[in-house]
């Protein structure tokens, strides 16, 4: 059940889901989130939004999305002091072919 929030719930399609990573689908998440590529700046993530709820939406464990924020913070990529603030330079996750991408802190 989508909480009552100021956004849709975002639906992915399957394809998506089958073929990008779990880290990508949460940078992909997270961007939409902040309004990103949007006239402006990107905004802070809705405070109320849990790793719970992200893991829902992306149709995975709260454990992995912790495990990608953190990673994405260590890199850099976003800030979390109690509300989500997403960095231009998540887009390089989105972007990467899997091939190819770069190693993040653990």
């Amino acid at each position: 059940m989508w909480p009552r929030c100021n956004f849709k719930p975002l639906v992915f399609s399957q394809f998506r889901t089958a073929v990008d990573t779990t880290e990508k689908q949460l940078a992909r998440l997270l961007l939409l989130l902040a309004n990103f590529g949007k006239e402006g700046r990107p905004e802070p993530v809705a405070a109320k939004i849990t790793q719970e709820l992200l893991a829902e939406m992306i149709g995975t464990t709260r454990s992995r999305v912790s495990h990608f924020m953190n990673k994405f913070r260590q890199a850099g990529f976003i800030s979390y002091n109690g509300h989500i603030e997403v960095h231009s330079s998540l887009l390089s996750v989105v972007l990467t072919d899997p091939e190819r991408s770069v190693n993040l802190p653990v």
